[in-house]
């Protein structure tokens, strides 16, 4: 493949510093520029100005190969592995080198917005595209020429990358209820009048757990009992299971509540009483260990990642540090709606973890313990060409709900897939004193 030389520069127009980089860029029909430029809303006057050429990634090629090649010549008149990876503007921390073969992108988000519905509200992430100076392909010469502005309130922070991606979304697969077995090949089957739901667990060692509980009555007491562990393996195969209800002091209320997974552990909790003691289950020997908090209360699920506990309850996530007896608050992080919240994790440190509530995905960075949310559109439903074969187990975690006997998986998206990137020449910093304005410009080449 042939390549060309492309310049990057970012101008501090208040220090003066100026920097220049040159980045390689492949020989291809299109081909993207970024331009930043930040304002002080006081003043009005520009403050520092970006601009930097992408890379546009081979996840775009696949999606037009099984777009045309494999939907239309079999006849289909609409996609189905189409997934809108130009959907989004997403600003994020991520200061790694440009890869074209990434698939979802990186780095904390600091900001976003749609590429064609306009927003004016209070999202701290979110700005907005700009439709009046937004001009696609008006002289025919195949010039896209996006613009979003984002207000004092929105996308404050330090980001160096730049992409184009999708929404995150839930994926919803069917599976019957033979995926899973237990140690003597018979089928794990859940009866909806007896089970709630099940959830899968991974611990940071990569093992995988399914929990299941029952419940007599869950609309009035939300008394559950009868909660299970399964260990299984890539396969869907049990290799073990034990009761979770003998590994606590009292009964386990509410959906999941008590259930969370640490390196090699299974953490309960008692949901909601006079005590909240923490059993810390060690998977391979059994072997439980016992802590307490200072004060109870009704959590839905409790997660360690590390020496970092997380406890879900209906309005926030409190956080709290262990070190071997000692458990140590840290701090509260509030919810938007006051719901059961389900928290579901990658259980690996240097990744953002996800909760769901009231339609919506919220990302708990890692860093900063901050939450950001994200809508999810009803009905909304993927599938990623990589993976045509559907596999159920992507190793990114998945959540099992039961409805009329049967098993429907829904896998969680932890990030959404790349159409382009851009990697800026260096971190940029927009506070709630600025105003900033992102133009973003495709050129293509039209072939025909």
């Amino acid at each position: 493949m042939n390549f060309r030389e492309s310049l990057a520069y970012s101008d501090n127009l208040i220090t003066g510093d100026h920097l220049e980089i040159i980045k390689k860029k492949p020989i291809t029909p299109i081909k993207g520029v970024t331009t930043i430029e930040i304002f002080d809303d006081l003043t009005k006057k520009k403050i520092h100005e970006v601009k930097s050429e992408n890379i546009i990634n081979n996840l775009s090629n696949k999606y037009a190969f099984m777009d045309y090649y494999y939907e239309r010549i079999k006849g289909t008149t609409t996609s189905t592995v189409y997934s809108a990876p130009f959907l989004y503007l997403l600003l994020t921390s991520y200061d790694g080198a440009e890869d074209a073969e990434i698939m979802a992108h990186r780095g904390a988000l600091v900001g976003y917005a749609h590429k064609s519905t306009a927003y004016a509200g209070s999202d701290i992430l979110k700005g907005t595209i700009n439709t009046v100076e937004t001009q696609l392909d008006i002289s025919g010469n195949g010039l896209l020429h996006f613009v979003f502005d984002f207000p004092t309130s929105a996308a404050n922070g330090t980001f160096q990358s730049v992409w184009w991606a999708q929404k995150y979304s839930i994926d919803k697969i069917i599976a019957g209820t033979q995926i899973a077995r237990g140690p003597s090949g018979e089928a794990i089957t859940f009866s909806y009048s007896s089970t709630r739901a099940a959830i899968t667990l991974t611990t940071k060692s990569g093992k995988k757990l399914i929990v299941t509980y029952k419940s007599n009555d869950y609309l009035t007491s939300g008394l559950c009992y009868g909660v299970d562990c399964f260990i299984i393996n890539n396969n869907f195969e049990v290799t073990s299971q034990f009761a979770i209800s003998s590994k606590v002091s009292s009964y386990i209320y509410n959906q999941f509540c008590g259930v969370g997974v640490g390196d090699d552990s299974l953490i309960l909790i008692n949901g909601y009483g006079t005590s909240n003691n923490i059993a810390i289950v060690n998977l391979t020997t059994g072997a439980t260990s016992y802590l307490s908090l200072a004060a109870p209360d009704q959590y839905n699920v409790v997660q360690m990642v590390g020496s970092t506990l997380y406890l879900v309850r209906a309005d926030k996530i409190k956080v709290y540090t262990v070190n071997g007896s000692t458990v140590t608050f840290v701090k509260d992080i509030p919810f938007t709606s006051n719901t059961y919240n389900y928290m579901y994790f990658q259980f690996l440190d240097n990744l953002p973890h996800f909760c769901k509530a009231d339609g919506y995905v919220y990302k708990l960075e890692n860093d900063n313990l901050k939450l950001s949310n994200y809508y999810i559109e009803n009905g909304e439903a993927r599938m990623n060409p990589d993976d045509p074969y559907n596999n159920i187990w992507t190793g990114k975690g998945i959540i099992i709900s039961t409805t009329s006997g049967q098993i429907v998986l829904n896998k969680l998206k932890f990030a959404s897939y790349v159409g382009a990137q851009n990697l800026l020449p260096e971190p940029i910093t927009k506070t709630a004193t600025n105003t900033m304005k992102i133009q973003y410009d495709f050129q293509i080449e039209k072939v025909l």
